[in-house]
């Protein structure tokens, strides 16, 4: 036996997983994007994906995070025409779709939906399957923002109004 002084509670517990959004139904789960960063692949440093931090901003998930990968330098051009029109796709909902941007800070705080379907169910992985706009709406191009989100960096949640009108809508549409 190796003797050694380790104290498990001064460190975060980790699964060697990113953090899993939870399995959807058809409309999907309401997210934003957090955070955004560039990363080499695994098998290739070459290659690159963008790693879409997300989070769901209603319903009983609140508050729930995980990632997204999207392979958008990949020395397979049909991987990453694949990963470039996914990231297509995420600028149509959100209302950037006949815009050019350089900082990818742009994507975060723009609410819309992905349906998540279970992956790797033995370990517990789940993969976004579509994107949608924030009502539900498949990507088309020319598709102009919702009408109530707006530009600001960082989604918030709003404060309710003491109405029954408020109650019934969701906070995008207020």
């Amino acid at each position: 036996m190796t003797q050694f002084n380790f104290d498990a509670n001064e460190y975060e517990p980790n699964t060697g997983a990113a953090p899993q959004l939870p399995v959807s139904d058809s409309q999907g789960l309401a997210v934003v994007i957090t955070d955004t960063e560039f990363v080499p692949t695994q098998k290739d440093p070459n290659n690159q994906m963008l790693v879409l931090s997300l989070k769901v901003v209603e319903g009983p998930h609140l508050n729930c995070e995980g990632v997204h990968r999207i392979n958008f330098i990949h020395d397979n051009e049909i991987t990453q025409r694949i990963g470039r029109q996914e990231l297509s796709s995420i600028c149509h909902v959100i209302g950037l779709g006949a815009h050019r941007f350089a900082d990818t800070s742009e994507l975060h705080g723009r609410p819309f939906r992905v349906v998540t379907v279970m992956d790797k169910p033995e370990l517990g992985y789940t993969k976004v399957k579509s994107i949608l706009d924030i009502n539900g709406e498949k990507p088309k191009r020319g598709q102009p923002a919702p009408a109530a989100v707006t530009t600001t960096t960082e989604w918030t949640q709003p404060t309710p109004t003491p109405t029954p009108q408020s109650a019934s809508q969701p906070p995008w549409a207020r």
